[in-house]
């Protein structure tokens, strides 16, 4: 049982040993319950500023309009995530590793971010190390966009 995805994968897990299961808890929430891992409480990773998740279909998009609609309130808002286009108000982070999650996200607590919008991504191989991650990061406040 994977209490914890990390770099090596549930994937390379399973060719090893076989069936291989994730700990329910891993990517949705669970109440009542102690943590089983450190990684596991319910805002690890969490930045300083009010976080919400994108998972799905036109997140970028969706990702936009949120930052558009927050900053016109007053509020410094920046979006994480892989795969981002370089332009202002984003930070690009690499799904594992060192310039991963938490790196962006202690770049948006840097900067002074009030709002934080992560972007998700699907949860084969090292995806689901950070879906993991963002959905705590996140609070468990997640937004699911259609595809």
């Amino acid at each position: 049982v994977i209490l914890r995805p990390g770099a090596v994968t549930r994937e390379e897990v399973a060719a090893l040993v076989g069936d291989c299961q994730v700990a329910q808890g891993v990517l949705e929430q669970v109440e009542g319950t102690a943590a089983r891992s450190p990684g596991m409480l319910h805002t690890h990773y969490a930045p300083r500023g009010e976080a919400v998740l994108i998972r799905g279909g036109h997140g970028l998009d969706r990702a936009r309009a949120l930052r558009a609609e927050a900053e016109a309130a007053g509020r410094l808002t920046v979006t994480v995530g892989p795969n981002l286009p370089r332009e202002q108000g984003m930070i690009p982070c690499d799904i594992m590793g060192e310039h991963g999650l938490f790196y962006a996200l202690r770049a948006a607590d840097e900067m002074g971010a009030q709002f934080v919008i992560i972007m998700g991504t699907g949860t084969a191989g090292e995806g689901l190390a950070y879906m993991n991650r963002a959905i705590r990061a996140a609070g468990y406040r997640v937004l699911e966009e259609s595809r």
